[in-house]
């Protein structure tokens, strides 16, 4: 995903190694305040195992309006238990340019179901001259413009999805993120309805309701979706 994060203990600060967006931070920022690093720590550690809405809440609580959440819309749970929290916090998604109408669509579905404070980014001019699979691609395309929403913000929140590289299994919940130089919470999730979300995205059945199911020993959270077809 964009924008890496560590956990705050983990070297942040001045003179940090780039950690995934291909410009990096900034080597001269200054270290954090040891009082944000415990706070950070204290956060990670006490979520590490509880359900998805504890970070939620806890991010929400912490930052308020200063906080965003950058969603796929495949990660359409975290976006419910965001509005069942504060609904006002934005939500930024990222129009690449390359997305299927259909999942345009159902980014305006969701919009207008939950009433989303939304913001839809878009590549600059600048990115014609690198079409998706090339160098720069994700940095003109993601990295770049959500960095322009996310500068008035202290922090923001994204899903987590460990099952897509082993790299992830140790990923912090709660971190500082380098390349944005704020604070990131990554709430993970195992998205087990991808082809009932594809099947929504095609046809025209609404959302039956969306439940937390319980802890596992391989991953932090697992959610369900049960559809309630209307055709």
């Amino acid at each position: 995903g964009v924008g890496g994060a560590e956990r705050p203990g983990a070297g942040a600060g001045a003179g940090s190694a780039g950690s995934g967006a291909p410009d990096g931070p900034d080597p001269t920022a200054p270290a954090l305040p040891a009082a944000l690093v415990a706070e950070l720590e204290e956060a990670d550690a006490r979520l590490a195992h509880a359900p998805a809405s504890a970070a939620v809440e806890w991010a929400v609580g912490r930052f308020g309006d200063r906080l965003a959440l950058a969603a796929s819309f495949q990660d359409i749970v975290l976006v419910d238990l965001l509005a069942n929290v504060d609904p006002t916090i934005e939500v930024v998604f990222c129009d690449t340019g390359a997305h299927f109408p259909e999942t345009l669509t159902f980014v305006d579905q969701v919009r207008e179901r939950y009433d989303l404070r939304l913001t839809v980014t878009r590549p600059g001019d600048d990115a014609s001259a690198w079409p998706c699979g090339t160098e720069r691609c994700c940095q003109l395309r993601k990295v770049e413009p959500l960095r322009q929403v996310l500068a008035s913000k202290s922090a923001w929140m994204t899903s987590l999805k460990r099952a897509d590289a082993p790299t992830r299994a140790h990923t912090a919940i709660v971190g500082w993120d380098r390349v944005f130089g704020l604070v990131k919470v990554a709430v993970p999730i195992l998205i087990i309805f991808a082809a009932l979300l594809l099947w929504k995205q095609l046809t025209h059945f609404g959302w039956g309701y969306i439940s937390h199911i319980k802890a596992n020993h391989s991953v932090s959270w697992q959610y369900a979706i049960e559809a309630n077809i209307a055709y």
